[in-house]
């Protein structure tokens, strides 16, 4: 069993890979059933996805500007998070986190702080990239990005619509 001491060191996250397809699908589709108001996509729009699919999906998104990572303990995954890049443009020093999602144990926060770290990390060697952009729906969220330096500028009223209730959606920024 895991402690908060020992945590560190086995948190794996890395770039997820098509060899990971299985794992990913299970995991988002246990995300959109568990906290549907957090995600853009449905439930049901993303069940009738292929593993061809999101294995192209995973392939698409393993870019260095354009990212899907996984946080893995003891070789299952756990976590997942995304950022993408603005690659064209006057928008071309921003990106966006996107996917932000960890099962519930009793060190969620833990991983939710390393994956969001570990965006930082990459996206501050892209040297073109000045602001990265995230939104959220859950408080938890909302605490854990604030700890790590976003600062919340705004709140986007009843912006997510989950069948027929609606969440407000916290507006965040990091500047690098």
């Amino acid at each position: 069993m895991h402690t908060e001491s020992n945590i560190e060191s086995a948190i794996l996250i890395r770039q997820l890979t098509s060899d990971d397809v299985i794992s990913y699908k299970s995991i988002r589709l246990q995300a959109l059933g568990i906290k549907p108001e957090a995600f853009y996509r449905t439930l049901e729009e993303e069940e009738i996805k292929t593993l061809e699919d999101y294995s192209k999906l995973l392939k698409e998104r393993s870019k260095e500007n354009n990212f899907l990572l996984g946080a893995f303990l003891d070789g299952q995954l756990a976590g997942t998070i995304g950022f993408h890049n603005y690659e064209e443009g006057n928008l071309r020093h921003k990106g966006y986190i996107y996917g932000l999602y960890v099962i519930e144990m009793n060190l969620k926060m833990k991983f939710m702080q390393k994956l969001i770290e570990e965006v930082i990390s990459r996206v501050k060697q892209l040297r073109y990239i000045r602001q990265i952009i995230a939104t959220t729906v859950l408080i938890e969220e909302l605490q854990e990005y604030k700890n790590l330096g976003f600062i919340c500028h705004g709140i986007a009223p009843q912006s997510v619509a989950n069948q027929s209730s609606f969440s407000d959606e916290f507006l965040l920024n990091f500047v690098i």
